[in-house]
């Protein structure tokens, strides 16, 4: 199972090509990130919309509602400590003058949400509440680390 030009597509053993699976909007749904989970794959869309697919059956089952009145421009899934974790990143553009004109910072404002199987919805994770997790977050691979496993003195560099 894979995302291709932002749909969700399958291959199996004995199949001639790779086969797309519908859900939510078929005409508007945009798949932003897929993820293997406990035995599931979960696929988000550009709604918000969650929904779990059984990698043996191909059935999809709805895990979230799509998300109302909140604005993103990137959603990634993250696995850590057995928890499923959404990602969701906003980004503003702030200008500031110096004497060679306007220039433009972008400010990234990361908002985490722990999924809640039993409520069929996510849960905000307040700043504590990732304990000694660390999310690395990229659009091509995402992983989190325990920071019981580095040094006192760490330094990360984006290259």
């Amino acid at each position: 199972m894979a995302v291709h030009q932002h749909k969700l597509i399958v291959w199996r053993i004995g199949d001639k090509s790779w086969n797309t699976i519908k859900f939510g909007d078929h005409d508007s749904s945009i798949v932003l990130d897929i993820i293997y989970h406990n035995g599931m794959f979960y696929v988000v869309d550009n709604t918000g919309l969650t929904v779990a697919v059984n990698s043996k059956t191909l059935c999809l089952t709805e895990i979230v509602a799509p998300i109302q009145n909140y604005k993103w421009d990137s959603i990634f899934f993250m696995e850590s400590c057995n928890d499923l974790f959404l990602i969701v990143v906003r980004l503003f553009f702030v200008s500031y003058g110096s004497g060679y004109g306007p220039h433009k910072n972008t400010k990234y404002d990361l908002t985490v949400f722990k999924l809640n199987e039993k409520m069929c919805g996510w849960d905000q994770v307040e700043e504590d509440g990732l304990m000694d997790s660390v999310f690395f977050v990229g659009d091509e691979c995402s992983f989190s680390i325990s920071v019981k496993d580095l040094s006192e003195l760490c330094y990360f560099h984006r290259t």
